[in-house]
């Protein structure tokens, strides 16, 4: 009893006072052990709290990052070409192209919370995707141009070796914010004069898309745990590579997505830069 075993019970046949003594010691065996294991029980369940309270104080930091990630790429864009409507001289075709590069990445800002509000039923199961048949080709024609004043502003090379047409299948606002946020950091961490490459692989049942940019490499040893890297959940700090927090959201959310759409993603490392990569079924 005194090491916590109480399997070990008097079984004298006396009934004298040591017999007395025997079943009394049973007995108080007996009510220890409820007790312990009533309190082992509610220790579990306090410690299942506690992890809960844990990853829900975690999942709210990482909102909280995703939030305020998520919404510096359009509100730059924004700002960038309101800057331009405002102070330089052009004429009025150029004028309705900033106008309509403003509206659009409202709108776009805009499903973008939407999106992020609707992170939490991922968790559920009970986000659905609205799948249809789309020419992705027309989703990187947007794209484009939604980056270019970030792309000249850096003096970047883009290349995009994309096909004319290109049909796959998949909820198009969703592959839309999957493309926009490999986009949005492959810009932010390639150096002033670098290369971006957009390409695409077919493969029997999907297309390959990649995005390399010229920089930093991440370390081999943080690939394998990308998903979790991707999300913040190993403390890193915000600095590359020892942080893949600013990789965003939205990078977080693309893991999130792209598994939805049951796809694959990843990352290598490549001679001077990074390639990170996902997966889209053919329509």
């Amino acid at each position: 009893m005194t090491h916590l075993d109480f399997t070990k019970k008097w079984q004298g046949k006396r009934t004298d006072e040591i017999g007395e003594l025997g079943t009394s010691l049973n007995i108080l065996s007996d009510q220890l052990n409820e007790a312990l294991t009533a309190l082992k029980q509610s220790n579990e369940e306090l410690q299942k709290q506690l992890d809960k309270a844990k990853e829900v104080e975690h999942m709210r930091q990482s909102f909280i990052f995703a939030v305020s990630h998520e919404l510096k790429t359009p509100l730059a864009i924004i700002q960038g070409y309101a800057e331009g409507l405002d102070s330089l001289h052009i004429d009025e075709a150029t004028r309705q192209k900033y106008c309509h590069v403003i509206q659009s990445e409202t709108v776009k800002m805009d499903n973008l919370v939407k999106s992020l509000l609707n992170l939490s039923r991922l968790e559920t199961g009970s986000f659905k995707l609205e799948k249809t048949a789309f020419d992705f080709a027309a989703l990187t024609d947007e794209a484009k141009e939604r980056f270019d004043n970030a792309i000249h502003k850096k003096s970047i090379c883009m290349e995009w070796s994309v096909p004319d047409e290109m049909t796959v299948y998949g909820d198009p606002e969703q592959i839309d914010i999957v493309l926009s946020n490999f986009l949005s950091n492959a810009i932010d961490y390639t150096p002033d004069g670098g290369r971006i490459a957009v390409g695409c692989k077919e493969q029997e049942m999907n297309y390959v898309v990649s995005i390399y940019n010229q920089g930093i490499q991440i370390p081999e040893e943080y690939q394998p745990h990308l998903g979790a890297l991707l999300q913040g959940r190993h403390g890193t700090k915000p600095q590359r590579p020892a942080d893949l927090r600013r990789h965003g959201l939205g990078l977080g959310i693309v893991a999130a997505l792209v598994k939805l759409h049951g796809q694959q993603y990843g990352v290598r490392n490549e001679e001077d830069g990074v390639t990170f990569w996902f997966t889209i079924q053919k329509g």
